[in-house]
């Protein structure tokens, strides 16, 4: 027997555990950081989402789809420290640090519950600028016009004024664009 061998197998009769065995399962349901899963006809409960199941804030939570297959790790031997280690398919991936990330399968992401909607896209800020610029730009210009426009000797006032800016902003408009990426929340 190699050194290797000799090793892994005294610190197994001084720990107690024996040799990890690996599960493939299709997910029934799935309750918080536990799953049940079937392999077979056997009905396997509380199968652990999270290495640990504990009172801690931080974590990486891996949810599996209720339907796909999870490859399971029982560290016992005896079907009783179950744990998810691989997914066919995922319903969403928490991971929660000092602040919070939620990372859901629809490509969207959360920070912090996202009480503050999407964050603003930097192009579509530009561009609705833009238009306020040109808005305004145009709005002076009409200004002018009105004032100037009539008679060259004489400004424009009541209704000749009107109809001059009037003529001058027909067609002008202020265009929003949607700023709100709504894949990422914070």
């Amino acid at each position: 027997m190699d050194n290797y061998t000799e090793i892994r197998n005294k610190i197994r009769s001084m720990t107690g555990q024996k040799t990890p065995l690996l599960l493939t399962g299709k997910v029934e349901s799935v309750d918080g950081y536990t799953c049940t899963v079937s392999v077979g006809d056997l009905k396997l409960t509380d199968v652990r989402l999270r290495s640990v199941v504990n009172d801690e804030e931080s974590k990486l939570l891996i949810t599996p789809k209720t339907g796909s297959y999870v490859t399971l790790i029982d560290l016992s031997g005896e079907l009783r420290e179950l744990e998810v280690i691989g997914y066919s398919e995922i319903e969403a991936i928490d991971i929660k640090t000092s602040g919070d990330i939620n990372i859901n399968c629809d490509g969207t992401v959360t920070f912090n519950g996202g009480d503050h909607d999407g964050l603003v896209k930097l192009q579509e800020l530009k561009d609705n600028l833009d238009s306020i610029k040109n808005y305004l730009s145009a709005l002076k210009s009409a200004i002018n016009t009105g004032l100037n426009g009539v008679g060259a000797s004489t400004a424009a006032s009541g209704a000749a004024g009107a109809l001059a800016f009037k003529g001058a902003m027909a067609g002008q408009m202020i265009n929003f664009k949607n700023m709100e990426n709504d894949k990422v929340k914070h």
